[in-house]
């Protein structure tokens, strides 16, 4: 089973399961027991703290993740932080307009949940009172304790960043942090070594979590984290879970999530940071979201530039009579397609991104709740594995949100991205302000590209079997930072894309300094001249940074 095929699987699952499943309570206690929670809520006595947090890991009291340091030599450090590990605003209630009255509901109604859910796992428990409002105070203890990361006090916050074998000097009665750090990194099957490095950007709220878990009951602790645990999939689960929550919502009206249907959470559940099933999940956003009209206009917009690209062609004085014939022929055949229902990436390299997933678990059966843990469980430890390699972050270079376009040379296929073409398609016109360094720019470039990549290399020699990735940087087309006058290549330096998306762009952007019509736009279905729709959407891509990390207000602007 690939990363498509098990996507497809937990899709249907999470929509299958939306009322209950056959087993809902073993299933989610199957799950807590994968965190080390083998009964909840627990009635055993534990010596210390320090044997809930060996039993059960760090997480989620703190997060821990791998990051590169930003040096000429950055090497990669693991980052310590404490999490906001609550549900509810406890400090806040004013601040979101409620009354002392109101608050006082809320917390008796979340306090009903909570049992509802321990009854659900265990009903065998015999004081619920007594356990709900020991969560509910654990909460609120953590709420007061994380003010401590919003109100921290310019320069005397210290974030020090320390080898491995020097952590445990910090913490009083000799808080075993290295050792406890080692035995989350061996889930991974990477062993700590004494000098690597342990960056904790707010250590006195560390201290801070550290110091309250020393005095809290160990019971109470063993029992807060299994619902943090719970509170993590509660969104996800589907079934009385869920529907407990949503009693909760309806009960108090109040919510700290956008309301959306069971497609949207389930959706949302398969492409977030924490599961990273961003391209096999592709084609599922593309069913939801990118409607059948919208997508023929995507066509005619496409199918218009490639027109003008044509024209282009014909026009430039740079090509030999034997290479643009070559060049009009490719474009000709070229079959444009949108969306990711037929998957174009290297589906071996895809799957690596799935390392520690149960891939065989994946079925329309098996709990949405199971499949959602396996799939952070596989984000947690391919994060962990990035200590022993130089990546800047987890790759998440072939999902949906970043790869722009895809050109298969061998199939003569041109992919564009779902989610750059949906945004304004519903609009008769583009504004300027999306076309600047957006849409147009984008479909653009990887026609002038795929020509490139295909049959011209600058000297007339066939490139096959090309695979371009755009990655937003150009090395030919600069413009001064906070200068208004764009770089000028000199033309004989340029390959037919490069002279798209520079030489132009220079023409481009002199016209937009004069364009004084702020309201100006591009019909999607109307044949423009080749250089009026190039100088568009070519016009500041580059130039005062337009398009990149800009909002459309600036893009607008400037």
């Amino acid at each position: 089973m690939n990363a498509t095929d098990m996507v497809k699987a937990a899709y249907r699952s999470c929509l299958g399961h939306y009322g209950y499943y056959d087993d809902e309570a073993a299933a989610i206690r199957r799950v807590l027991k994968n965190h080390g929670i083998y009964e909840w809520p627990s009635t055993k006595t534990f010596r210390s703290y320090l044997d809930v947090l060996k039993i059960t890991g760090l997480q989620p009291l703190f997060g821990i993740e791998v990051t590169k340091t930003k040096q000429k030599f950055p090497t990669n450090i693991i980052e310590l932080t404490t999490a906001s590990s609550y549900a509810l605003p406890w400090r806040e209630w004013p601040n979101y307009g409620i009354g002392k009255r109101r608050a006082m509901k809320i917390e008796t109604e979340y306090k009903y949940m909570i049992k509802n859910i321990i009854l659900l796992l265990n009903n065998k428990v015999q004081d619920l009172e007594t356990t709900a409002r020991s969560i509910i105070s654990m909460e609120k203890a953590m709420a007061k304790l994380d003010e401590m990361r919003r109100d921290r006090v310019s320069g005397f916050w210290t974030e020090p960043t320390l080898s491995v074998s020097d952590l445990n000097t910090l913490f009083k009665n000799g808080f075993p942090l290295s050792t406890l750090l080692k035995s989350h990194f061996k889930k991974a099957n990477i062993t700590l070594k004494s000098t690597d490095r342990v960056h904790l950007p707010f250590l006195h709220l560390t201290r801070a979590v550290v110091n309250w878990t020393e005095l809290v009951n160990s019971t109470d602790l063993y029992n807060f984290i299994g619902w943090l645990w719970i509170l993590r999939y509660i969104n996800v689960a589907g079934g009385q879970l869920t529907q407990y929550f949503e009693e909760f919502e309806e009960n108090t009206q109040f919510s700290l999530r956008d309301p959306k249907d069971w497609q949207d959470v389930c959706l949302d559940a398969l492409v977030t940071d924490e599961t990273t099933m961003y391209a096999p999940a592709a084609y599922l956003y593309l069913e939801k979201y990118f409607t059948p009209g919208e997508k023929v206009k995507a066509f005619n917009m496409v199918r218009n530039i490639a027109t003008q690209l044509t024209t282009l062609v014909n026009e430039n004085p740079w090509m030999n009579t034997r290479a643009r014939e070559r060049v009009r022929e490719q474009i000709k055949k070229l079959i444009f397609r949108i969306g990711y229902d037929d998957f174009f990436v290297n589906m071996n390299y895809l799957n690596t991104l799935y390392t520690f997933v149960n891939k065989t678990s994946f079925h329309q059966e098996t709990p949405f709740i199971k499949i959602y843990y396996e799939l952070h469980r596989n984000q947690e430890l391919k994060f962990m594995n990035m200590l022993n390699t130089r990546e800047y972050k987890y790759d998440y270079r072939f999902g949906p949100f970043l790869t722009h376009g895809y050109y298969d040379a061998h199939r003569n296929i041109l992919i564009f991205q779902a989610a750059a073409l949906q945004g304004r398609l519903s609009e008769e016109t583009i504004p300027k302000s999306y076309i600047y360094g957006g849409l147009g720019a984008t479909v653009a470039f990887h026609l002038a590209r795929t020509v490139e990549a295909t049959y011209w290399d600058g000297n007339g020699t066939s490139v096959t079997g090309a695979r371009f990735v755009w990655d937003g940087i150009s090395v030919d087309s600069q413009c001064r930072y906070g200068n208004t006058k764009p770089v000028e290549v000199k033309m004989e330096e340029l390959s037919f894309a490069a002279y798209v998306e520079s030489h132009l762009a220079f023409k481009a952007y002199k016209s937009a300094l004069n364009d004084t019509n702020v309201e100006y736009t591009l019909p999607i279905d109307t044949a423009l001249t080749p250089e009026k729709l190039f100088f568009a959407t070519f016009g500041q891509r580059y130039c005062k940074g337009a398009g990149l990390g800009f909002s459309a207000e600036e893009r607008e602007n400037g």
